[in-house]
């Protein structure tokens, strides 16, 4: 099992300071300028009281339901990478052997399935990918190295290749994908094809939400 954590204070940061630096216009003309149009938006929204009264329930709005709008953007992010199969403009790496069903790391769709929050909390979301019967979420999520000992129905593919493939005996007295077949031990190279994880992508559209949250 892996998991992505996304800390609600680091995101209501990042809409600070933007807005800060929206909010700030340099030299005297500027200033004036930025006034002038706050007071009309003052005007337009009411009295002050109004105007305070809005800002508290958009705070309260916030506060209950932020966190809960980044899990659902980042599980909704996260299982869109099996569709476009790239993360971050990286396309993903493609199987040596398409599959014959499904797609590329959507076969029987449980791994996508996994993707969920695992807990919100009004400071905190994780999201969690994989489970006890989906073990492979890491090694897809990260690439590296398997190393096992063959089971039942992969000897039986292994054989399969052979025949199909009308492989003949090398010097060594078997082809390939016989000794393969014959193997003690199996080294598996899994390619890396991310799908959870630190994203810019996924970090812009978090705090657009978050803004439509906190519009006044």
């Amino acid at each position: 099992m892996i998991r992505d954590f996304c800390r609600f204070g680091a995101f209501h940061a990042v809409i600070v300071s933007d807005f800060r630096r929206s909010s700030y216009l340099r030299g005297t003309a500027g200033s004036i300028n930025r006034e002038y149009h706050l007071l009309q938006r003052y005007k337009r929204m009411g009295d002050f009281e109004t105007l305070r009264k809005k800002i508290a329930a958009s705070s309260e709005r916030f506060r209950q339901n932020g966190t809960r709008v980044i899990a659902e953007t980042a599980t909704e992010f996260y299982k869109q990478r099996f569709t476009t199969k790239e993360w971050e403009s990286m396309s993903w790496k493609a199987a040596k052997n398409p599959p014959q069903r499904g797609s590329l790391m959507v076969r029987s769709g449980a791994l996508v399935s996994t993707i969920r929050p695992a807990r919100i909390t009004p400071s905190e979301a994780t999201i969690r990918a994989g489970s006890p019967r989906v073990p492979y979420a890491r090694i897809h999520n990260e690439g590296g190295t398997i190393e096992q000992k063959p089971t039942p129905k992969q000897r039986r593919f292994f054989w399969a290749k052979v025949h199909a493939e009308g492989e003949t005996a090398d010097g060594n007295g078997l082809g390939r994908w016989g000794r393969t077949a014959v193997a003690k031990q199996l080294h598996i190279t899994i390619p890396q094809r991310k799908f959870i994880g630190k994203s810019i992508a996924l970090n812009r559209r978090i705090v657009e939400r978050l803004r439509a949250l906190i519009s006044l």
